[in-house]
């Protein structure tokens, strides 16, 4: 997401109306009233946006979310069959924030 808009992936083609495996994104405006139905859709998987729907056009960067599954999740993924736990998630994030500028 980036200044009010995010481009979503949903390789399933289970969530993003509108998608399918085939053509799987889409970007969304967030700030816009089709922005916030799509959030209030599924807040449990699009309720991470809420925070570029409001004055998102100050935000001073681009943010990924990446969908790290436990292992219930990643067992039906085709994406990936890697789950994560806590303490791993914790690690990946120390990793990533040591090796930022």
């Amino acid at each position: 997401c980036s200044r009010g808009r995010c481009v979503l992936f949903d390789p399933h083609a289970k969530y993003l109306p509108g998608v399918d495996p085939m053509n799987p994104g889409k970007s969304v405006d967030v700030s816009s009233a089709a922005g916030r139905d799509l959030i209030a859709s599924d807040p449990e998987v699009f309720g991470p946006l809420l925070a570029f729907s409001e004055d998102s056009a100050s935000a001073n960067g681009t943010v990924f979310r990446f969908a790290l599954r436990d292992a219930a999740g990643a067992s039906s993924s085709r994406l990936s069959r890697r789950g994560w736990t806590r303490d791993g998630m914790s690690e990946l994030l120390d990793e990533t924030l040591s090796s930022a500028p």
